[in-house]
């Protein structure tokens, strides 16, 4: 084949790498927010503790200590006696897997498949000393595998938001900013503190602008108004919307009939687990971290090669106080 015709192809293959990686790129962009990595951060933490626990027998306790305090007491006496109880709850971690399976003719041709067994070729050859290519397609196998990882944790958030105890939003209406602010309120009067991150449908969006707008008139706040309405171009994040809340719009939130259901959420609203378990059988390891493990799976006569990413976790709301969903109607 003429090189120029291959390097055609190669161009064309390496389009269709980026498109897949960026399909969920709005995903992405709200997973970087302080509020999703606080929760990463604090699944640090607890990991090792967690790996080892059998998946159905792992508590927490939450302790109200509002009312631990000193008071005045005189020498050789006692103040009155406090019990604390804790709220105790509990978190199930399950097996979450993905999997990559094609032909030797697919895996050839298609980007993503031959990274991986790139990849898993590097393992079986005892490479102590990777050239830039094999750097580079290292990777790009632990992108794909965190964006997995990274997309499983947006879903389980987006999903998690109807179960929150308190709700703003009117079922078959848009939910408007004074709803919104009041929701807000609400939390900060129920003692949350520190900023929030809002998850709201894309398509209700746009009354939210228009109350903005319309509220600032023509007069001194019009313009304002209109700077928070258009602060961002990408029509994703709006940061600073009310009292240290950013909100964003996304799609794949929850549908309840004609209505989509969204959220705020505040420090310390939900428990995230992740973890790997130790290997158990003869699958080849090609790549292990602390959050995840990508396994080859090879089969008889060689035809296919599949790939697993396997990792345990979950997500558990601890705090319902933290948070509160929003009802909006879907249709713009």
């Amino acid at each position: 084949m003429p090189i120029g015709s291959a390097g055609l192809v190669d161009a064309t293959a390496t389009k269709l790498l980026f498109e897949r990686i960026s399909a969920r790129q709005t995903d992405a962009e709200i997973a970087e927010h302080p509020i999703i990595q606080g929760i990463l951060q604090e699944t640090q933490a607890y990991r090792d503790l967690t790996k080892a626990a059998n998946a159905t027998a792992i508590q927490y306790g939450d302790i109200d200590l509002a009312t631990a305090t000193a008071t005045a007491t005189a020498e050789g006496l006692l103040p009155g006696a406090t019990t604390y109880t804790p709220a105790v709850g509990t978190f199930a971690p399950a097996r979450q897997a993905a999997y990559w399976l094609a032909s030797d003719e697919e895996a050839g041709n298609t980007p993503a498949l031959d990274v991986l067994s790139q990849v898993a070729g590097l393992k079986y050859s005892g490479v102590s000393r990777l050239t830039p290519g094999s750097a580079g397609a290292i990777a790009q196998v632990v992108a794909m595998c965190q964006a997995v990882q990274r997309n499983w944790l947006m879903d389980q958030i987006k999903g998690v938001m109807s179960s929150f105890t308190t709700s703003v939003g009117t079922p078959g209406s848009h939910v408007t900013k004074a709803q919104l602010e009041a929701g807000i309120k609400a939390r900060r009067d129920a003692g949350v503190r520190g900023g929030g991150l809002g998850l709201i449908h894309r398509t209700s969006w746009s009354s939210v602008e228009t109350e903005i707008v319309t509220a600032g008139g023509v007069g001194a706040n019009s313009r304002l108004a209109l700077s928070m309405a258009d602060r961002s171009r990408e029509d994703t994040l709006y940061p600073g919307f009310y009292s240290g809340v950013d909100m964003a719009v996304i799609t794949g939130l929850s549908p309840v009939g004609a209505d989509t259901i969204g959220g705020v959420l505040f420090p310390g609203c939900l428990h995230l687990d992740i973890h790997v378990k130790e290997a158990v059988g003869t699958r080849r390891v090609v790549m292990e971290t602390p959050f995840w493990v990508l396994y080859e799976l090879a089969y008889a006569g060689g035809s296919q090669q599949g790939f697993e990413l396997v990792f345990h976790a979950c997500t558990e709301i601890v705090r319902n106080a933290a948070a509160f969903k929003i009802t909006s109607k879907t249709a713009a």
